[in-house]
């Protein structure tokens, strides 16, 4: 937290961090089930919500839609927010959702979901930072994350 003394009515709040925090711990039965391999880091600003997915090499199985994550309060955002994701070597662009196909990261406001339009033997790198809706948490989840990979 940073604060500044503005005179009357006294302090304002002018910056938050609440740092990156590793949630891969975290994610849904289902997250956990189709990317089991997955890294998943959230991280709050005074105004915005980051989240960074990647999911190594290996087989993310089958075409759906999955809930990966559900936000915690405080770091839910508004919605619908598409993000940036990149697929496998030689993925298209969507036309309807102008994301690399065949795979999808955004998230519903209240929760993280990856879309996947054919299995892949590659990887999935996601990423998306929107308008928080929520006040300022109150609690972090997972752990600090203290050295990039």
């Amino acid at each position: 937290y940073e604060w500044r003394h503005s005179g009357t009515p006294g302090w304002r709040l002018i910056a938050y961090d609440s740092g990156w925090r590793d949630v891969s711990a975290d994610l849904t039965a289902a997250g956990s089930t189709k990317f089991p391999n997955a890294k998943l880091g959230i991280c709050r600003t005074l105004n915005e919500v980051s989240c960074v997915l990647y999911v190594g090499t290996g087989t993310v199985t089958g075409a759906a839609v999955t809930n990966a994550y559900d936000l915690p309060v405080g770091f839910r955002m508004n919605a619908p927010v598409w993000g940036f994701a990149r697929g496998p070597v030689g993925s298209s662009l969507s036309a309807t959702t102008g994301l690399p196909s065949p795979h999808g990261f955004y998230s519903d406001g209240a929760s993280l979901l990856v879309a996947t339009t054919a299995a892949s033997a590659d990887y999935l790198l996601g990423s998306n930072t929107f308008d928080a809706v929520d006040t300022l948490p109150t609690s972090l989840p997972g752990t600090q994350i203290t050295a990039p990979a």
